[in-house]
Formats: C-alpha cells, structure tokens, sequence
C-alpha cells in the first residue's frame, strides 16, 4: 500500500496483464492533511463480490472484485516506507505507526473496533490561516511584503492567482505569523504552478519558511517542468528549523522570462484543487 497524490493504493502482485485488476485506490479519501488516520486494506482470497476493501479511519472508503487468479511472491524483502516497483510515489514522507499484518481478511466489524479501539483525539490548532483564493480578504491577512508580485484573475474559469508584475525579476510575497509563546508544530497547505511555453518562455517558483525573517529553509520546489505545466503541493509538517520561535514566516518566491504569469502561487480554478488553496495550521509550546 501507498499514497498516491495524498490518497491510498492498495496494490497485490497479480499476473502482469492483470494487473489493474489487483489495483485498488481509494479516489475520494484524501489523507495526507497533517492529521493521524487509520488505514487498513484487506483480501479476501476467498473471492467473492469485493473481496478487496481499502478502510479509512473504520470507514469502508473503496472496493472492488478482483479476479479469482493466484498471486506471486515477490523476490525483495517486506519494506515499510518505501518500496521499489509499480508506482513512483511509492517513498512514504511522513510518519508510520503501528503496523499489523494479518494472515487473514479482517470483517468490517472488526476493523470499526480496531479503529475505534486505537483512534487519536482530534488535534486542536492553536492557530489556524486559511484562505480559498487570492481575492478572498483572509489571503490579506498576515501579509508581510510584496516584491514585484499581484494578483491576477483570468476569465475563464476564474482562475487567479499570484505571479511577478514584470517577467525577468523575482517576485516575492511574505507572509508574517507573531504568537505569545514560541511555535511548537505548524502544518502547510500550499501550491505553486510552473509553466513552460518554449521558445524561452517559462516559469519556476519556490516556498520557504524562517522563523526569523533572516535565515530561510526551502520547503518547496517549483521547477520549470519538461511538459507545459506543473502543480507543485506541499501538505506537510514544517521542519523544526523554522519553529521554536514566536515568529513563523512564510515567503514564495517567482521567476518568469518571457512571459510574467508562467509562475503562479495559489492558484485557484479550473483544474486546480478545490477548497481552500492555503492553510497554515499551528500549535504553540504551553506556558510555563
């Protein structure tokens, strides 16, 4: 099992030209928001109508029947993590607990009191900054700077976005977070697109993060794809370099030539994600 683009595969090792029929991906459960989740896939080689099940949090998420055919053993070792084979995302980046392997396919009852059993309390957040768009008031709010950088709206679609004013010179937008007590843990929602036009037309941006405003860690690459476009998300945990502090900053970089828009920060509409485009999410240390 792995994420692909934040949602579970579950995947068996079937006869190579069957090999979609041993794929199951759990298309509407997206987990890879910050939050603790119990995932479970389970088999049935019994057959049987869905006899291949992906479970999030207790929930049936996804199924599907997979043919009555034997699987093959694979030749490398169990790993946990990160693997080698189907699927290119298949290098876990977060944090792995409590696995259990069983010899047999678990009910749907026994899964809910597993889940109900182990399940975490909700996190609380002691600061939340979210916006669903450039245009949205919120994206306003905590901004710090802005260095050749404006918003743009696009008929259709209504897609808008952030990008540089004028190709040829970075574009900068930061953002400025001050707590009463120093940051603990944050978790960053956010997407750049790069573009690339040819002809020496492109586009590549970068996300950083400092809790001093001074020294920088980059937590997002946006390179100039091969192809025409590119989103670049990141949903992850702020390292510890940039916490400790009663500071946090936030600061997107852009480099366009040729054209000043093939570099876009928070892009809202047309194929982009749905919901909020940023959300910055964060807990404090508690008072002495």
């Amino acid at each position: 099992m792995v994420l692909q683009q934040g949602k579970p595969v579950f995947y068996l090792n079937g006869q190579e030209e069957e090999l979609n029929d041993f794929t199951l991906t759990g298309s509407n459960s997206f987990v890879a928001d910050g939050l603790w989740h119990h995932v479970l896939a389970t088999w049935d080689k019994k057959g049987g109508e869905g006899n291949m099940k992906i479970y999030i949090d207790g929930i049936l998420a996804a199924q599907k029947t997979s043919p009555d055919l034997d699987l093959t053993t694979p030749e490398w070792p169990l790993q946990i993590g990160g693997g080698m084979g189907l699927i290119p995302e298949s290098h876990f980046r977060g944090t792995i607990d409590d696995i259990r392997i069983y010899n047999r396919a678990l009910s749907s009852e026994e899964v809910k009191e597993l889940y109900d059993r182990e399940k975490l309390k909700p996190l609380e957040w002691d600061f939340t900054h979210h916006y669903e768009n450039v245009m949205d008031p919120a994206a306003q709010t905590y901004l710090y700077s802005v260095v050749n950088a404006v918003k743009y709206a696009e008929n259709a679609g209504n897609a808008c976005y952030w990008a540089p004013e004028v190709s040829g010179k970075e574009a900068r937008g930061t953002y400025k977070y001050s707590f009463e007590e120093a940051t603990k843990t944050a978790w960053l929602d956010a997407i750049l697109w790069s573009y690339n036009f040819g002809g020496g037309r492109f586009g590549k941006g970068s996300l950083w993060a400092s809790k001093d405003g001074e020294n920088w860690t980059q937590i997002l690459d946006a390179p100039t794809p091969d192809g025409k476009d590119a989103p670049y998300h990141v949903q992850e945990h702020l390292p510890q370099a940039v916490l400790g502090a009663r500071e946090l900053w936030l600061q997107t970089r852009m480099l366009t030539e040729g054209i000043n828009i093939l570099s876009q920060y928070s892009r809202y509409g047309l194929r982009d994600v749905s919901g909020k485009v940023y959300s910055l999410k964060v807990n404090l240390e508690p008072e002495n």
